[in-house]
C-alpha cells in the first residue's frame, strides 16, 4: 500500500519559504553539475540529539529516536518527497506533516499480517525501499542517473528495484550547502542557540554562590534549558584548591550533597542544542570573584591562549595545524591542553556527511570532520560555524580550565556570536 500525505496543518512563515526553496535550489544547482537526475538523501543518526539527520536539513523535520529514519527526495525537477514511517497510530506522520518545509509526504501502514509480522508493531518502516522506489517511478526516475547522500534501511533492495537507474553515492552535493551558514534563516537559528547558551550559564554562575548546594544549581541550570525549548549535555569540573577536579554536572554521576565554597574554581562546557542547531560555550570562573594568583594566570592564560588561536585562523587552515597552534600557544604559561581544542559545529545533520559507505570503524566523527585534534586533515571553509575551545590543565597546579565560543568564520575572521558583557 503506497500512502501519501497532505500536509495542511502548518503554514510555513515567509522566511520558512525562502530557506527551503534556496536550499533545495542549492542542491539542485550542484546536481546539474554532476549530471544527475535526482538525489536521494537518507538519513544516518549519529546519535539521539535533534539534527543528526541528514535528511533534516532539507525537509526542517527529524526526530530523536533513531528507530525512525526519514528519506527526502529531489527531482532536478519537479516535486520534491518526504518519506516517513507513520509511527504508532500514524504519529509520526503526522508530526512530520505539521512540522516539515515538504508538501508531499509518503507513508505506509502494514496491512496484512506478513507486513505487520516483518515490520516494528505492524508499522512498516523497517524497511523504506518499497516507498523510495513508488515515489522515483512517480516522478519518472526509473531509469535516471540516482545521487545517493547517506543512507536508509533498505537502500540495497532500492537499488535492485530500479534495474535501469544508475546510482552513485553524492554525499558532496549536499555537503557544501550544509557544512557552511549560508543565509541570514540559519545565522538567526544559531544566534537563538547562543543566546540560550549564554542565559543558561548566567543562571548556573548566578545560582553558584557560597552555601548553594550543587544539586540545587544542577536543577537551576535545567530549567531555564527547558524554558528556552533547549538540550545540552553539560559538564563541568569544581576545584576546591589543588588536585583533580570532580564533575557535579554531568548526569551519568550522583550529584553530590555538597554546598559550593568561596574561592571554588568552577569551569566546564555547555553544548546546547535548539531544533538541530548547536553552539559550544565554555567558560572557567572562580566563586567569589577574588582569585588567587595561580586561578589568575589560568583564567588569563586561558583567554590568552583563544585569542592566538582565533587570530591565527584561516580559510584552509586544517584541524591538525590548528592543533599544533594550541600547543604552541600554551606553553608561554606552562599548560597542557587535554582535549579537543576547537571544531566544526552549527547545523549537525551533516556530521557524518563524507563518510565512506559501509565504514563503521570508530573514531569516524574525527576523521570526517574539522577538529582541532592531531593529523584532523579537516579545513576551515568561509561560512562554517567553528568553536574554539582550549581544554588546559596548568601542569605545575594541575588546574584545569575551558575557555570557549562560537562563531561563524567569514572575511578571513572569526566572528563570535557571543554577546558583549565584560565578564564573558
Amino acid at each position: 500500500m503506497h500512502g501519501e500525505l497532505t500536509k495542511s496543518s502548518h503554514a510555513m512563515t515567509p522566511a520558512d519559504v525562502a530557506e527551503y526553496e534556496g536550499r533545495i535550489a542549492a542542491v539542485r544547482a550542484r546536481m546539474r553539475e554532476r549530471g544527475l537526475d535526482t538525489v536521494v538523501v537518507g538519513d544516518h543518526p549519529y546519535g539521539l540529539e535533534d539534527g543528526f539527520r541528514y535528511s533534516a536539513y532539507l525537509s526542517g523535520f527529524g526526530l530523536k529516536w533513531p528507530l525512525y529514519h526519514s528519506i527526502v527526495i529531489v527531482p532536478a525537477e519537479g516535486q520534491v518527497t518526504l518519506v516517513v514511517s507513520p509511527g504508532p497510530g500514524g504519529g509520526v506522520a503526522a508530526k512530520a506533516a505539521d512540522r516539515t518545509w515538504i508538501t508531499n509526504i509518503v507513508s505506509t501502514v502494514a496491512t496484512t499480517a506478513e507486513e505487520k509480522a516483518r515490520t516494528f508493531f505492524g508499522l512498516l518502516g523497517a524497511s523504506y525501499d518499497e516507498d523510495v522506489v513508488a515515489a522515483l517511478k512517480q516522478s519518472g526516475l526509473e531509469r535516471g542517473r540516482i545521487g545517493t547522500v547517506g543512507t536508509w534501511p533498505g537502500i540495497d533492495a532500492t537499488r535492485t528495484a530500479l534495474p535501469q537507474a544508475s546510482f552513485e553515492v553524492a554525499d558532496a552535493v549536499l555537503k557544501d550547502v550544509a557544512l557552511t551558514i549560508n543565509s541570514a534563516y540559519e545565522e538567526v537559528q544559531l544566534t537563538y542557540c547562543q543566546r540560550a547558551a549564554e542565559a543558561t550559564m548566567r543562571t548556573l554562575m548566578e545560582t553558584a554562590q557560597p552555601g548553594a548546594l550543587y544539586s540545587e544549581v544542577f536543577t537551576a541550570m535545567w530549567h531555564k534549558l527547558i524554558d528556552l525549548e533547549c538540550n545540552a549535555y553539560p559538564l563541568f569540573s569544581v576545584m576546591s584548591g589543588e588536585g583533580t577536579p570532580w564533575w557535579p554536572f554531568d548526569d551519568r554521576y550522583t550529584l553530590p550533597d555538597a554546598r559550593i565554597r568561596e574561592g571554588d574554581l568552577i569551569g566546564g562546557e555547555l553544548p546546547v542544542s535548539h531544533r538541530g542547531w548547536h553552539v559550544q560555550f565554555c567558560r572557567t570562573w572562580v566563586v567569589g570573584d577574588r582569585p588567587t594568583p595561580s586561578q589568575r594566570h589560568l583564567l588569563d592564560g586561558l583567554r590568552a591562549v583563544q585569542e592566538v588561536m582565533r587570530e591565527r585562523l584561516r580559510e584552509g587552515i586544517t584541524g591538525d595545524a590548528m592543533w599544533r597552534i594550541t600547543l604552541d600557544a600554551c606553553e608561554r604559561f606552562d599548560f597542557e591542553p587535554i582535549a579537543r581544542s576547537g571544531h566544526w559545529i552549527g547545523y549537525w545533520s551533516a556530521g557524518d556527511l563524507g563518510k565512506d559507505p559501509g565504514d563503521r570503524r570508530d573514531g569516524q566523527f574525527q576523521e570526517t570532520t574539522l577538529q582541532f585534534m592531531p593529523n584532523n586533515p579537516k579545513t576551515v571553509e568561509d561560512g562554517m560555524a567553528v568553536v574554539i575551545h582550549p581544554t588546559l590543565v596548568h601542569r605545575p597546579t594541575n588546574r584545569f580550565g575551558i575557555l570557549g565560543d562560537t562563531g561563524i568564520f567569514r572575511n578571513g575572521r572569526l566572528e563570535y556570536l557571543t554577546a558583549p558583557r565584560e565578564d564573558w
